[in-house]
């Protein structure tokens, strides 16, 4: 006869079983923000549509088709801004100070690959697109549950360090941006996109610039190569 811990013991090996098996069925490819995720800083949001980036990142953009049609060869690109939306704001673990620097590092990196490419233009004028875009949200966000977390005893170990400030936290990082005719002043694209950047030990970890820096130069790169992809910039 089994005793009452061996009955514990598999009937919560059941229950981690379940949950493996039943957040297995729900994986999928990492979903866009949701709309209460927008920050306001674009124009219209109401045809942006669902895409996929060159890493594989959930998009959300809308291209005209007049931006493959037109001739442009340079990128008027105005400085970043930092756009925080409603409940974005700065806290003790990810400082206004570290969010200005990103915003600053992310602008230097654009200008330097549009410039070392002969892309990059002083201001409007012909065939010139004009670039704008802002960091909108910069914010941890405590890791999910794990599988093996949902089983009883480790569930509530879970939770205790939970309630510790001791769980793993996800940055996650916005940015929105909008493409127009530098002289027209014509809508030619928008986007908005969510990423995860690093993963700090604990709530009471600061984030800083370094711990973005991958990912914002995973931007900056893919940023260009869309850029080469829908005009004639070199």
């Amino acid at each position: 006869m089994k005793t009452s811990w061996q009955r514990f013991a598999v009937a919560a090996a059941a229950s981690g079983l379940l949950a493996v098996t039943l957040l297995a069925g729900c994986a999928s490819k990492p979903k866009p923000e949701k709309k209460a995720d927008y920050s306001g800083f674009l124009t219209d949001y109401s045809r942006l549509q669902p895409a996929t980036s060159p890493s594989g990142s959930a998009v959300m953009r809308w291209i005209s088709p007049d931006l493959r049609k037109g001739n442009y060869t340079k990128v008027y690109l105005e400085p970043p801004v930092l756009y925080l939306g409603k409940g974005q704001q700065p806290t003790k673990q990810v400082s206004r100070q570290t969010m200005d620097q990103i915003v600053t590092y992310f602008g230097n990196a654009q200008r330097e690959i549009l410039q070392r490419n002969g892309a990059l233009a002083t201001g409007p004028g012909p065939n010139t697109l004009r670039v704008r875009s802002a960091i909108t949200s910069v914010r941890p966000r405590e890791q999910s549950l794990k599988p093996y977390e949902y089983i009883p005893v480790a569930l509530v170990f879970a939770e205790a360090t939970k309630a510790a400030g001791e769980r793993d936290e996800d940055v996650t990082v916005y940015v929105e941006g909008e493409v127009s005719d530098s002289q027209t002043g014509e809508l030619l694209a928008e986007f908005a996109r969510m990423d995860k950047g690093p993963v700090l030990p604990n709530e009471q970890t600061q984030l800083t610039l370094q711990d973005v820096q991958p990912l914002l130069d995973k931007w900056v790169t893919e940023f260009y190569a869309q850029m080469k992809n829908l005009t004639k910039v070199e």
